[in-house]
């Protein structure tokens, strides 16, 4: 299952193209664009997850006062949240804020009722091995 495998890597690549657009593409056309890469890495997952994920991300941008133009390169941090719901996440080569873990623990707790029952044990997991249950 190629996507599985290459999830998150196709999502970096497809920032990697944005970052080398010349002239560089719009905050507009970023947004847009990086919701779209993410929206096709998780495409395993509710709609309405994914939303509440992006929407947290875009909160957490503006709260960091970045510049527009970094906004792409910030986008990154999706990744890890990828690797999360295709069941890949490593700790070590992408840890995720306890922050981030707490949100996402409330945000996956809403959508329980529409998750695979796997997927939802592993990610439960997760959050339980960094105390947060």
């Amino acid at each position: 299952m190629l996507l599985r495998m290459d999830s998150a890597e196709r999502f970096y690549r497809q920032l990697d193209k944005l970052q080398q657009t010349h002239p560089p593409v719009s905050f507009r056309t970023a947004v847009r664009e990086v919701q779209r890469a993410f929206e096709e890495a998780m495409s395993n997952i509710p709609e309405t997850l994914t939303e509440a994920i992006y929407l947290h991300f875009l909160d957490s941008f503006n709260h960091a006062e970045l510049p527009e133009e970094k906004f792409v390169s910030y986008a990154y941090r999706l990744g890890p949240y990828i690797d999360v719901f295709w069941k890949r996440y490593d700790e070590e080569e992408d840890p995720i804020p306890e922050e981030e873990w707490i949100f996402l623990k409330e945000a996956v707790s809403e959508a329980a009722g529409e998750m695979d029952l796997k997927l939802l044990t592993y990610i439960m997991q997760l959050i339980m091995d960094k105390g947060l249950i």
